[in-house]
């Protein structure tokens, strides 16, 4: 058996990434070289927010676009490679 902690448990957003990977809120996703993004439940949906650029957003079929790279609880910050 292996423990989990309660806050890093995300919700699934019903979306899925390029490879078919279920997207979780707190995942890390990146779509071109470079761009780093993490979802989020905001304003009544799901959104992805650019962890470089405050103010840019990916939602909808943009998600489907994308890959998992990671999640806020096992990654290391990306601040530094954005």
């Amino acid at each position: 058996m292996t423990e989990v902690l309660p806050e890093t448990v995300g919700q699934f957003t019903g979306l899925l990434d390029k490879n078919e990977k279920e997207i979780y809120e707190g995942d890390l996703i990146h779509r071109y070289m470079r761009v780093y993004w993490r979802v989020v439940f905001k304003d009544n949906k799901w959104i992805a927010e650019s962890i470089k650029n405050s103010g840019l957003y990916l939602s909808g079929q943009q998600f489907v676009e994308s890959e998992i790279i990671g999640n806020i609880h096992d990654q290391k910050p990306l601040e530094d490679k954005a």
